[in-house]
């Protein structure tokens, strides 16, 4: 799982906070917890769940800092309609 969707989760984390310095990973194939450490100092923290049945799937990213916080969530997203719209997009940018 760590492989699959951690990738996804530790973009949204440097474009949150910046560059990743160092990443440490703790848990099991069906959960994971990941602290990354960025290269301002500013440390940041994760889980993954690939197990927990939801209807559909659903990131919740929240960031807390000196200025303020701000809330991201997927759960608004149509996803069998936005899947197959990225996918055109992209073939049609590749072609």
């Amino acid at each position: 799982m760590l492989y699959v969707l951690g990738p996804h989760l530790l973009d949204l984390l440097e474009l949150a906070a910046g560059p990743i310095q160092a990443v440490r990973a703790e848990g099991s194939k069906d959960y994971v917890t990941l602290t990354t450490f960025h290269s301002d100092g500013a440390t940041g923290q994760a889980c993954l769940s690939g197990s927990v049945r939801l209807p559909q799937a659903r990131t919740t990213l929240s960031v807390y800092s000196a200025a303020g916080s701000l809330d991201y969530t997927t759960e608004w997203m149509d996803h069998p309609e936005c899947w197959p719209a990225l996918r055109r997009e992209f073939a049609d940018a590749v072609q």
